[in-house]
């Protein structure tokens, strides 16, 4: 099997810091580089809608996409370390794979709930309302035959 990008998969075209990487990847890190240095943190060149957005969210949803850049990569090292490690017979061993393995998915589990929580604030610092909500009507959830304002 040949290997791919470290954060996607996808076919290898560069090397960053000795770290192979697709095109796309290689991109959104050269970027990143580029507003890092300049002080702005964007990934992609702003659209007509992303002009109305406040810095403070465009901060948020670049730290949710660096969180899912680096999860991604945890999750990898992740997978390569167990399969590594499939064939232990050492009981000794064994522990420490499992404790490893342990401490990986907790440091996986730790990147979701960061970019859940960027999301959270993101949220609130709008409206408050999630927009899987807004999609929601409240009358799909009223009993049959029960109408609003029956409680």
């Amino acid at each position: 099997m040949r290997p791919g990008c470290v954060v996607c998969g996808g076919i290898i075209s560069n090397t960053h810091n000795g770290v192979a990487l697709c095109h796309n990847c290689f991109t959104k890190i050269k970027q990143y580089e580029a507003c890092v240095s300049r002080d702005e943190p964007s990934f992609d060149k702003p659209t007509k809608s992303e002009k109305k957005t406040p810095q403070f969210v465009k901060d948020c949803e670049n730290l949710r996409r660096l969180c899912l850049v680096i999860e991604k990569r945890v999750r990898i090292n992740r997978h390569n370390y167990l399969l590594s490690s499939c064939n232990v017979m050492d009981m000794e061993v064994f522990w420490k794979r499992q404790e490893v393995d342990e401490q990986l998915t907790l440091s996986i589990r730790a990147f979701e709930d960061a970019r859940m929580r960027l999301g959270k604030a993101i949220q609130h610092y709008g409206d408050g309302v999630s927009i899987y909500d807004k999609s929601i009507e409240e009358k799909e959830f009223l009993w049959e035959g029960e109408s609003e304002g029956n409680e």
